[in-house]
């Protein structure tokens, strides 16, 4: 949790223990300051346990030490707390209207929540979301507001709080039958979605349920049953147009079901499709969450751009949002060797991609992963007898860390089987020949690689194959 703030927030935070903790509090908190950069998160554990031995004189018992712990702990929730609220208007005034409300302050109530109906109505969002707090608001303000006797409001009152009920209810409801849907397509797996069906019918061609949203589920829906180009670029164009209705996280979450449907419905230019996509979720800003870049999708980018050999532009990224990337300083020039490596292998430059790349070592297992990947890959492409020794060694280095990384609950089983099974046959490649005479044949390596469920950098592999002599 002290890891997690800014170097702002962490002054604000010494503040507060200042104000209300204690001197042990603020020792302790001062030595996990000083030595946070020396750790990483797998060993923040071991970091606690010193900074308690440090300041044992000061807490001698180990009770009082659980309790010191439990102090800080405690205080910095409410810190974080008080964060998120300073930071959300919504939630500051839904806690100010329930106390206007337990307090019997009838007209203090009825002024926040005009204020809050205003800002958001005056907001673009009309997603599940909006509907959510709208029927909130609607009942509050049926079962609290002084007036609620009058009849008109009554009927209008129950009236909006039907509405957003149902509207919000269907929204959300085929929102994550999207999600459920998109799983299905991705990974195989499913379960039955009770009364999706009975929902589709009921919204078709009913004017109560004539909402863009609700629309664009139903296409998407649609798509995910039969993925095909032209329903994808028609359902891309309608997305574009209403992203503004929904809320960041959701336009984030849509953004991700739109790289998926991409994917199987534009066969013939998928990369290129992906690629573009990215481009409008960083022109947009939608792939910025509070100063920060996914990694996942960071690493996306640069294989798209590279795979379409736009490595000038892809360096222009990487330059450009590598200051996005939730990593300590310290470690940002160590990942941008590797991203450097990556675009050098791209490049066809193999033997300078393995001297940029060989000696990098990361405790994040997203980038652990890809200089294992593209080293091992270098190795081989370096097609020196020397490079071919060393790539089994290298294997056994990298299946280790696999397992260590799948005990540590780090990565799971998938992650872990797809490495494995890329080690299985990068580790073969060497031996295999199209000859006859060969130790492994040409086809043979192909069948294994084809009958493998999940296999990282499977495209690479198979080319390696099939170019084999």
């Amino acid at each position: 949790m002290l890891a997690s703030l800014s170097p702002k927030e962490r002054r604000q935070f010494r503040k507060l223990i200042v104000r209300e903790g204690t001197d042990p509090m603020m020792k302790l908190v001062d030595y996990l300051e000083q030595n946070l950069k020396a750790f990483d998160s797998e060993s923040y554990n071991e970091l606690r346990e010193k900074a308690l031995i440090k300041i044992s004189k000061s807490v001698p018992t180990d009770q009082n030490k659980r309790r010191l712990l439990s102090s800080v702990t405690k205080l910095l929730s409410t810190f974080l707390i008080n964060q998120e609220i300073s930071q959300d208007e919504q939630i500051s005034e839904s806690l100010l209207q329930k106390q206007y409300l337990r307090r019997g302050l009838k007209g203090l109530f009825e002024s926040s929540h005009e204020t809050t109906q205003s800002n958001l109505l005056s907001a673009p969002e009309r997603d599940f979301y909006f509907h959510q707090t709208q029927l909130k608001l609607s009942h509050h303000a049926y079962y609290h507001a002084t007036n609620k006797y009058k009849e008109r409001d009554i009927l209008m009152g129950l009236k909006t709080i039907h509405k957003n009920l149902d509207i919000g209810f269907v929204m959300a409801k085929l929102h994550y039958a999207c999600e459920v849907k998109m799983v299905h397509l991705v990974r195989g797996e499913s379960f039955t979605i009770e009364l999706l069906d009975e929902i589709l019918h009921t919204i078709n061609n009913n004017q109560y349920f004539n909402h863009p949203i609700i629309k664009l589920y139903t296409e998407i829906l649609s798509l995910m049953e039969q993925p095909e180009v032209e329903n994808y670029h028609r359902l891309k164009k309608n997305w574009l147009e209403i992203s503004d209705l929904f809320s960041k996280e959701l336009q984030q979450q849509l953004f991700t079901i739109m790289l998926n449907l991409s994917w199987f419905s534009c066969t013939d230019n998928r990369t290129a499709e992906m690629y573009q996509l990215y481009e409008l979720g960083l022109t947009s800003g939608v792939l910025i969450t509070e100063g920060k870049i996914d990694s996942s999708h960071f690493n996306n980018i640069i294989d798209l751009g590279s795979s379409l050999n736009q490595f000038s532009s892809v360096r222009q990224f990487i330059d450009n949002f590598s200051p996005f990337l939730d990593v300590k300083d310290d470690k940002m020039e160590n990942i941008k060797t590797l991203y450097e490596a990556f675009l050098l292998f791209g490049e066809g430059k193999h033997e300078d991609a393995l001297r940029q790349s060989i000696f990098l070592e990361f405790n994040d297992v997203s980038y652990g992963l890809r200089a294992y990947l593209l080293m091992l890959k270098c190795l081989y492409e370096s097609k020196k007898s020397k490079g071919f020794k060393e790539i089994e060694m290298r294997c056994e280095a990298f299946k280790q860390y696999l397992q260590r990384k799948f005990k540590q609950a780090i990565i799971n089983k998938q992650i872990k089987q797809e490495n494995l099974n890329f080690i299985k046959i990068i580790r073969l490649l060497p031996l295999a020949s199209a000859s006859r005479f060969a130790s492994i044949n040409q086809k043979d390596l192909l069948k294994k690689l084809n009958a493998m469920k999940h296999v990282v950098s499977k495209a690479w592999l198979q080319k390696k194959i099939e170019n084999l002599v």
